[in-house]
């Protein structure tokens, strides 16, 4: 599996609401018909107290979302980027542009491992017994 990750910094709830709802309308939906699956995550800063936010408390946060995606392979991937990353990107910008927003682009390849295997554990074991 090969993923892709565009990270979205905004400067006010407004416009993280303005942005979530313009990645629901249709970007994520253009996007996952080349990937395999899509996700929006929105990041929540540490010590965040989401049981009583104010607008008033968040008008000076930054906000970010994460817009991630996997692709089976990187030609996928590579094919995405060729015939529909440019108009989706074009796209993308003058949203990005008029919100005053910043995104930082990153993708990689997933790695296979067990979660259920206890590997640490082994390891562990492994340097306490020499």
């Amino acid at each position: 599996m090969f993923y892709y990750c565009v990270t979205t910094t905004l400067n006010s709830l407004e416009n993280r609401l303005s942005y979530l709802n313009w990645l629901k309308s249709g970007h994520i939906q253009a996007v996952a018909r080349w990937a395999k699956r899509a996700e929006i995550i929105e990041i929540i800063p540490e010590n965040t107290d989401l049981s009583a936010p104010s607008v008033s408390d968040q008008s000076h946060q930054i906000f970010q979302v994460k817009s991630l995606y996997l692709f089976d392979s990187q030609e996928a991937f590579d094919l995405y980027l060729k015939e529909g990353a440019p108009s989706l990107r074009a796209e993308g910008l003058k949203i990005i542009e008029a919100l005053g927003a910043k995104i930082t682009r990153e993708s990689g390849i997933l790695v296979d491992f067990d979660a259920n295997a206890s590997h640490l554990e082994s390891i562990l074991k492994s340097k306490v017994s020499h």
